[in-house]
């Protein structure tokens, strides 16, 4: 009976072992709970209050929801597996267009739907080098709604020119060959 007791005992202590030793995700959050808590936009876990407040956030949201896009914040406990992927999962739990995510070493993390993801590489780049979570939401969302400039290349300017110029003399030769047959005409009938 002792060998029996031992080995229960024995399992106990592995099982309590690999328990304690495992990290926790008991403070984690679901990409679910962080919709169902979402206040105009914004989602912060009571332990990060002190990083982050709801009104920094409020400028961005108002004008992404003016552009007609859905745009989340959110500032976890934790990010599991990684804030990239938990700010997809968010994003497409909240079937929004655009999540910024704050992870609790304050890595700018961002998920995008396929219509903004040309510029997410640059934006989420700009808004790791904002000041303050306020500002690197809103230069996120500014640099992915962006369009990029695109210059006319100087080949395509060249031969715009060319037919430009050429439609002028064309168009000036018309003009005198009309010139031309009206004074013919008027000479025949004097």
């Amino acid at each position: 009976m002792l060998p029996s007791i031992s080995r229960s005992l024995f399992v106990v202590a592995l099982i309590a072992t690999l328990a304690l030793g495992l990290p926790s995700t008991a403070n984690a959050e679901t990409p679910s709970e962080v919709v169902e808590d979402l206040v105009d936009g914004v989602y912060i876990h009571s332990t990060r209050s002190s990083d982050a407040t709801p009104e920094m956030f409020e400028g961005a949201i108002s004008e992404a929801t003016k552009d007609g896009i859905v745009m989340i914040v959110v500032v976890p406990n934790e990010s599991i597996p990684s804030g990239s992927a938990f700010a997809l999962r968010v994003r497409q739990a909240a079937d929004a267009d655009i999540a910024v995510l704050f992870d609790r070493d304050g890595t700018v993390e961002a998920s995008v739907s396929e219509e903004l993801d040309e510029r997410k590489t640059q934006a989420l780049e700009a808004a790791r080098e904002a000041a303050t979570p306020g500002e690197a939401v809103m230069t996120y969302f500014i640099n992915v709604t962006e369009e990029p400039e695109r210059e006319v290349p100087d080949v395509v300017r060249t031969i715009t020119n060319g037919v430009f110029y050429l439609l002028l003399v064309l168009g000036a030769v018309v003009f005198i060959e009309l010139g031309l047959r009206r004074f013919k005409n008027r000479r025949i009938r004097i």
